[in-house]
């Protein structure tokens, strides 16, 4: 718990965001001023508080966001979702 309420980032990857007390992860690094990132086939209740919502696979999102951070940067990264 400590180390979400001091992350700048939080990934919320492949989860239903049901299993409690796991799923108040989000939230609480939210609150705690982390940027929260989810990745997922459907996105979640959840998905209201992340600066991010990305519905996909994360073996296929979580290679192509590793390309964008690496510099090798394609057209679909240009655009914010």
């Amino acid at each position: 718990l400590e180390a979400v309420m001091h992350a700048d980032l939080l990934f919320v990857v492949g989860t239903s965001g049901l299993v409690w007390p796991a799923a108040d992860l989000p939230y609480l690094a939210h609150r705690s001023g982390a940027l929260v990132v989810q990745v997922n086939p459907i996105i979640t209740r959840s998905a209201s508080l992340p600066a991010w919502a990305i519905e996909g696979k994360a073996g296929t999102v979580l290679p192509a966001l590793v390309e964008c951070l690496a510099g090798a940067i394609p057209a679909s990264c240009n655009q914010k979702r």
